[in-house]
């Protein structure tokens, strides 16, 4: 039985696997922009910024069976109500945007005619009839809910470290064991 303070191992796992795929995949898309128009190059990126925001959507869902069935860990005591309200209104963002930012980019492949492929082992069907109007538009969506869920990222590592460096209450350690006393 798992500690009810702390969060069980698949869950961290996917957490931070979730957190290395969303690191590596904004640099990506950010050089990928700049190249070359149907380079070999931009090519190769879009392909493995597509096979990480696949990834990144089939982990959200793991991330919800997960949760829906082991549950996460109270918050400390002594946080305030409203804390508790504001710290719950940024996961489920969080979550949304795990699933809306892949969820954008593959409509807009869809609109712009492109297969969303993962690893080359599987292609998802398109879920759009080819629209350059909608893929285009469907740039803009997926390039501001990106850049959302980049913003809330910002403020959920900052709570995260206040929780360690000021509070010191241990809210981090639930996600980073060797943090444990």
């Amino acid at each position: 039985m798992r500690d009810a303070t702390s969060y069980n191992i698949p869950a961290i796992v996917m957490h931070w696997l979730v957190a290395l795929l969303i690191a590596a995949t904004f640099p990506i898309a950010w050089i990928m922009v700049d190249m070359q128009d149907d380079s070999p190059e931009q090519l190769s990126l879009f392909s493995l910024h597509i096979t990480i925001g696949v990834s990144v959507l089939m982990l959200a869902i793991a991330r919800l069976v997960n949760r829906a069935l082991r549950g996460v860990p109270a918050a400390p005591a002594d946080t305030p109500a409203i804390v508790n309200k504001l710290t719950s209104l940024v996961h489920f963002a969080l979550y949304a945007l795990l699933f809306i930012v892949p969820m954008s980019g593959w409509v807009m492949s869809s609109a712009g005619g492109h297969d969303v492929s993962w690893l080359g082992l599987f292609t998802l069907p398109s879920i759009v009839v080819a629209d350059d109007s909608l893929h285009h538009t469907m740039e803009g969506v997926h390039e501001t809910v990106a850049n959302v869920l980049l913003g809330l990222i910002a403020l959920h590592t900052a709570a995260a470290l206040k929780h360690h460096f000021i509070q010191r209450d241990g809210v981090l350690a639930r996600m980073l064991p060797f943090l444990r006393k």
